[in-house]
């Protein structure tokens, strides 16, 4: 029984852990629906192509490409975006 119930959590847990990750989406998705991602996390996989930050200012401005599409990204850090 208590195998039974420790298999239980860890798949749960593998569960709820996977559902919070963020979704993996090409540009071309993210511009073809905006609404669907809006208020979510999600992750880009591509080429910064063009970086800009200053050092008086603590954000960075990217532009990644994936080959669907590009699409200019602020990040509340400046260095490469992860």
């Amino acid at each position: 029984m208590t195998r039974l119930l420790r298999a239980s959590a860890v798949l749960l847990a593998s569960v709820v852990l996977t559902s919070c990750a963020a979704r993996s989406v090409s540009i071309n998705e993210l511009k073809a629906d905006p609404g669907r991602y809006q208020n979510k996390s999600v992750s880009v996989t591509g080429t910064v192509t063009t970086a800009f930050g200053a050092s008086i200012v603590p954000v960075g401005m990217y532009t990644i490409q994936d080959g669907t599409g590009e699409i200019n990204v602020l990040a509340r850090e400046r260095g490469t975006p992860t």
